[in-house]
């Protein structure tokens, strides 16, 4: 495991009164606007329209037809129901009608030095019944027409470091059972990074300005004499997934680091309200994921990738800073998406589990024992040797049948 020292100085941090800088509420975060009220009362509405019905023996006039696809039930609010209970929940989980609004960053707005974080507003009737419908969503991100990069649409702090400088611009989707849901689409924001010089530091610094005597919630002592240094081995991130010089079927691939740091405890008192930043194919900025907290409950996805090859690094980022410590970078790895239909695969070999057929696309360049790897991780089997071994050889045979050389 490579560790790198680095050095905490004490220096109260600007803006707040503690160790780390918290993100302020809602900053980088995603937040549901609740409307169960309305909800309520419109259900309410309906058994009274039902009760009114009955009372005059009035026929029953609905009209309700299917729209866009979605088995959405839609009903007129002047007809006269006569509905179950199944029917009128039916009915409230098709109104889920959704406004996606980035508030964060605002349009036409200047960003001094590149780190930035994002804030999205979901405006809902209910809820409860949008995540009962939603459970598991998540909310991507496309920055200056880059794949999708996806955070938990519940508990997402979403943030971006080092944007280049420039114009920018910035679309979120919801995405749900493997699909951007285009219902749920915000407006293009345009913003502009402005670098200057002398805003924040050098990401290859040793020197970290924390005070050592407070916690990680802020909570510290005000001491007139200099607080003591503080060393704290930061390891360097390793991307466990995507597997280098895999290839990976479709167009979506998941994201998995490994930090490692030689003293967990400390490393998580300054590092708890950190991230761990993504870039892949050198784009405009790295894409940030929390290190710790209900945000990593499930691992950060990027869909809508094109196929070929691609290349992907990480780093960790400075808790006071926000900018990225260099000394931390993990190796580039390089990998592959075999696109729709795979058509980007050189062959396709099919392997057995559990008695269903599955495929195994391969790019050219990819190499046998990741691609074996990458498969057996897939079905949960990441560290069996028969697995890896098996695979490759099947991958042998295959490239040898259609006599393609490697």
């Amino acid at each position: 495991m490579n560790f790198t020292q680095l050095t905490l100085i004490s220096l109260l941090v600007v803006a707040t009164n503690g160790l780390i800088q918290k993100p302020l509420n809602n900053a980088g975060g995603i937040k549901v606007n609740r409307g169960a009220k309305q909800s309520k009362n419109r259900r309410q509405k309906m058994r009274e329209q039902q009760r009114q019905r009955r009372l005059r023996q009035q026929n029953v006039h609905v009209n309700a037809e299917r729209q866009n696809n979605h088995g959405n039930l839609q009903v007129k609010d002047d007809e006269i129901l006569d509905l179950d209970d199944s029917e009128i929940n039916k009915i409230a989980h098709s109104s889920l009608q959704s406004k996606v609004i980035i508030t964060d960053p605002q349009p036409n707005s200047h960003l001094m030095g590149g780190n930035f974080f994002v804030g999205i507003d979901v405006a809902i009737e209910d809820e409860k019944l949008f995540w009962e419908k939603y459970e598991g969503a998540k909310m991507c991100f496309s920055l200056d027409d880059a794949p999708w990069h996806c955070w938990s649409a519940r508990h997402g702090r979403v943030h971006y470091s080092q944007a280049v400088e420039g114009p920018h611009t910035l679309v979120a989707i919801l995405y749900h059972n493997n699909t951007l849901l285009d219902d749920f689409k915000s407006e293009t924001v345009t913003f502009n990074v402005v670098h200057d010089p002398e805003f924040g530091s050098d990401g290859d610094t040793k020197n970290v300005t924390m005070n050592s005597k407070s916690d990680a919630n802020g909570n510290g002592e005000d001491e007139e004499d200099e607080d003591e240094k503080i060393h704290i081995n930061v390891p360097v991130v390793q991307i466990m997934a995507p597997i280098n010089k895999a290839t990976y079927p479709g167009k979506e691939i998941s994201f998995h680091t490994q930090i490692q740091p030689s003293d967990p405890d400390i490393f998580e008192k300054y590092f708890n309200h950190s991230f761990v930043c993504i870039n892949m194919d050198a784009a405009t900025a790295h894409a940030c994921f929390p290190i710790y907290g209900q945000a990593n409950e499930t691992l950060p996805i990027i869909t809508e990738i094109p196929p070929g090859l691609h290349t992907i690094e990480a780093a960790l980022m400075h808790p006071n800073t926000r900018d990225l410590i260099n000394i931390t970078s993990s190796e580039t790895k390089t990998f592959f998406t075999s696109g729709n239909d795979h058509k980007e695969a050189a062959f396709i070999t099919h392997v057995t589990v559990d008695g269903e057929q599955k495929e195994v696309p391969v790019v050219r360049g990819s190499d046998f024992r990741a691609q074996a790897h990458a498969f057996c991780a897939s079905i949960f089997l990441p560290h069996d040797n028969q697995c890896i071994l098996g695979v490759e050889e099947k991958l042998i045979q295959e490239m040898n049948i259609h006599g393609i050389g490697w």
